[in-house]
């Protein structure tokens, strides 16, 4: 049977604690019917039983992949929060930071996925510049 321990020691939320909690309880649960039906000889019991216990690991795996997701958007919500403090403009081909000019950012990914990824120049093609994450190319000043 998989233990819970390791998720609820870092469960962070009161809701995912909530059903880590749950599933402590239908282990024990589970545990116990389990030892009452191995005394029994009902195999429709012990066919229940069973099911329960197959259950219980899907819930276990649920979990785990809810507090994946959890933390998924807890990365992307920071993410987000961090661009949208960045006050940027688009200049000729790209977004630059208003205040500092860092830049140039790919304007695909901060229209589509609001994301600030930095443009770098091709080289022996100085006036090319490529975003690693999406690939868009892009000629240096010319007006888009």
């Amino acid at each position: 049977m998989y233990s819970v321990h390791s998720l609820y020691a870092n469960a962070d939320n009161k809701g995912m604690q909530e059903i880590i909690t749950t599933i402590n309880i239908l282990l024990a649960a589970h545990k116990k019917a389990k030892e009452i039906s191995d005394k029994l000889s009902d195999n429709e019991i012990k066919g229940i039983i069973a099911d329960m216990g197959g259950q219980i690991i899907n819930l276990e795996m649920v979990a785990k992949e809810r507090k994946l997701e959890i933390e998924s958007l807890k990365t992307e919500i920071k993410k987000l929060k961090t661009v949208k403090k960045r006050k940027v403009v688009f200049k000729d081909y790209a977004f630059f930071d208003r205040e500092t000019n860092e830049g140039p950012f790919c304007p695909d990914c901060y229209r589509n996925k609001t994301e600030l990824n930095t443009m770098s120049t091709c080289y022996p093609l100085d006036n090319l510049i490529k975003c690693g994450s999406c690939g868009l190319q892009l000629e240096k000043y010319r007006n888009y």
